[in-house]
């Protein structure tokens, strides 16, 4: 059998073909290399704030080359600290989240064609979300009953109202305290609208000057238990209203 031999020129030829599937296998190796390198993750911000009537946080990053969707992390220190809330799919920059006071934490992460393309969660940021305040009472009168009692005058007690989600609400529930001569502390007890319109009575000791404080609560008081669910507030507005002081003569 007779072997042929390789020309010079079938050489070269075999030698291109060669460096060209090398090639092709480094471009290939490339392309991989960047369309399935890891996202590097967003720097997310809160950019805005609102109240009436949507309530919620806004929180925003930066597009990330690359990236096609982002997941993002929240979580409430005032409520629920060790739950943490997801949204996924985000293929936008954004996300609006329900307002709540305190610190509000968050983290986003980027998505991208492939699943090596996934960014690791940006670092735990932290924004203090004011709280919200409802109006102080405004000064009001009180009514001489006899020499162990007193009233509210009725006529010019304005109670306080507020906005939410679009509709104007009456606060039903105040709480008070009576500090007789002398006194620095007292206890707070709630008292209803319905009773300081019907000329509810407060006893006291004896005669002399007592200091009155009420402030507007964010519960309502049912059955000697405080309810702060059905109002709605008590994840918006600060709690601890400026009490009203009034001088009062028996």
């Amino acid at each position: 059998m007779t072997v042929k031999k390789l020309t010079r020129k079938s050489v070269a030829i075999i030698l291109i073909i060669v460096a060209l599937l090398l090639a092709g296998g480094a471009a290939t190796g490339a392309w991989y290399f960047i369309s399935h390198r890891k996202l590097q993750p967003p720097a997310p911000r809160v950019e805005a704030l609102f109240a009436e009537p949507d309530y919620t946080v806004v929180i925003a990053w930066e597009a990330v080359e690359g990236a096609e969707s982002y997941s993002v992390e929240y979580k409430y220190a005032l409520f629920e600290p060790d739950t943490v809330h997801r949204i996924d799919n985000v293929a936008d920059t954004s996300v609006a989240v329900a307002r709540k006071r305190g610190a509000l934490q968050f983290r986003v992460r980027a998505f991208g064609k492939y699943a090596e393309n996934m960014s690791e969660y940006s670092e735990w940021q932290t924004y203090y979300v004011q709280p919200l305040a409802t109006n102080s009472l405004e000064i009001f009168n009180t009514e001489y009953l006899s020499d162990r009692s007193f009233a509210i005058d009725a006529d010019t007690f304005v109670p306080v109202t507020y906005n939410y989600k679009g509709e104007t609400f009456t606060i039903n529930w105040y709480e008070v305290r009576i500090f007789a001569p002398g006194e620095t502390e007292a206890p707070s007890d709630p008292i209803s609208l319905a009773d300081i319109r019907s000329g509810f009575a407060f006893n006291v000791a004896e005669k002399g000057e007592y200091i009155l404080e009420m402030r507007p609560v964010l519960y309502v008081y049912i059955n000697g238990i405080k309810d702060y669910e059905t109002l709605g507030l008590y994840e918006l507005y600060e709690p601890n209203t400026a009490y009203t002081r009034i001088t009062v003569i028996v």
